[in-house]
């Protein structure tokens, strides 16, 4: 390596950044530019005089020698020289430049060496990524310090003696759970349900079980919510939802075995008899069938019980029946919301048994032969009022002001919505005696 004189650092210490990449550039003398990054500070100009030429040997004293950890990395990418890259690997300070050493370097025993005695958990993961020894592997697994470098490890082995002994024995969850899901032995599942006091590893273990009576042992355990709802997602057998459903202490575990169950007698049971409020409108949310659905929503006790039914109901006639019998006005004006044909709307207006129901219903009533009936039918003369402020077609309020069983006050507003019509004059001649004239 050239030897630079201190007159010579002085100066070049007081160059501008863009003076230093010119004279670095005019150098003809590769050793001596190598000389001048080894003294350079700054990592643009640096990384401007690497792209230069310069000697392997150069390269090599950047990469080991250099005070800025950027440009050592600069330099440990352009090297190739297997000697370097191990001394690199072994000693360098920075645990990014030596990790950089060893994936350039394709020495299986340096990965070996890293994988034992370096400080850094990143160069370890990093060396066992690469590592094919089996008893290399399990030696990382059974005694690395780190969980990380041991998961990197469990990661790449089929032993299954050594993955259930980590899935019993090592003292981190993620590890033991990693092991866990590489075990499909149902016997050994149960065991570590039963003995791991860890939810991750718990769930680790239920998402491997496939026996039907383990699952259903565990349902019933006193297990976290979390591990619970992993095993009614894999739980086949209704009658033990159902009891879940119904039993669990916990309303998150009680919805969720609602919602799994699939048998529609159980469904119905579930969505009539739980004490669970919640649980019943989520049974009921999972109900297509329409004569349970008209059932809950006739004879249910609870409104909110039957509004659930009631909206699941397609049935135009069904929802109509409800709109005129239920003793609950909410019930009803949701029914009446469901409503769309006129012919339905004018029954409830006729026989509902509350009346803010028939009133609620009339005021969706926009079809004019159908109001007219309200009025000629109708024994309440405030709703023949209310139909008759709704109807606008001139025949139907001629009709209103010709038929004289009406009430004489309702002929003479409805003649008054035809002031402007060629007929008013005549028609009031019939609804206003002589002498009102």
């Amino acid at each position: 390596m050239v030897k630079l004189s201190i007159f010579f650092k002085i100066n070049w210490m007081m160059l501008s950044r863009g003076k230093k990449i010119r004279k670095l550039a005019e150098i003809k003398n590769p050793k001596r530019r190598s000389a001048i990054i080894l003294l350079e500070t700054d990592p643009q100009v640096c990384q401007a005089a690497l792209s230069l030429p310069l000697t392997p040997n150069g390269i090599a004293a950047i990469a080991r020698r250099h005070k800025t950890v950027y440009v050592r990395l600069l330099a440990t990418q352009m090297l190739e020289n297997e000697s370097v890259l191990t001394t690199i690997a072994r000693h360098d300070p920075n645990d990014s430049v030596r990790r950089l050493a060893l994936d350039k370097s394709k020495d299986p025993r340096l990965v070996q060496d890293r994988c034992k005695n370096d400080p850094s958990l990143i160069v370890r993961k990093a060396a066992v990524i690469r590592l094919t020894d089996a008893s290399m592997l399990r030696r990382v697994i059974l005694s690395d310090k780190s969980p990380v470098v041991r998961l990197a490890a469990l990661e790449k082995v089929f032993d299954d003696e050594l993955i259930t002994k980590v899935a019993f024995d090592d003292q981190d969850t993620d590890v033991r759970a990693l092991a866990v899901s590489r075990i499909t032995q149902q016997k050994l599942l149960q065991q570590i349900l039963s003995k791991d006091k860890s939810t991750t590893v718990q769930i680790a273990a239920v998402r491997n079980l496939i026996s039907q009576d383990i699952l259903a042992m565990f349902l019933f355990s006193p297990l976290e919510e979390p591990v619970k709802i992993e095993i009614i997602k894999r739980l086949k057998d209704q009658n033990g939802l159902y009891q879940a459903a119904i039993r669990d202490e916990n309303e998150t575990i009680r919805i969720h075995a609602a919602k799994a169950i699939i048998d529609p007698a159980l469904r119905a049971k579930l969505a009539k008899s739980s004490p669970d409020l919640q649980v019943r409108l989520n049974a009921i949310e999972q109900i297509t069938d329409q004569n349970i659905l008209a059932d809950i929503a006739t004879f249910d006790k609870l409104n909110h019980i039957r509004v659930a039914a009631l909206n699941k109901i397609r049935e135009q006639s069904i929802i109509k029946d409800i709109a005129c019998t239920d003793p609950d006005e909410i019930v009803c004006f949701h029914a009446v919301d469901r409503i769309a044909r006129a012919n339905l709307l004018y029954d409830i207006i006729m026989t509902a048994k509350l009346f803010p129901v028939r009133t609620y219903a009339l005021e969706k009533l926009n079809d004019q032969e159908w109001l007219a009936n309200v009025i000629f039918n109708h024994k309440s003369d405030t709703l023949q009022e209310q139909a008759l402020t709704k109807v606008i077609s001139p025949k139907v309020l001629e009709d209103i002001v010709l038929q004289t069983k009406l009430d004489i006050k309702l002929r003479r507003n409805a003649l008054e919505k035809l002031k402007n019509t060629p007929k008013f004059h005549f028609l009031k001649k019939l609804v206003y005696p002589t002498e009102e004239l």
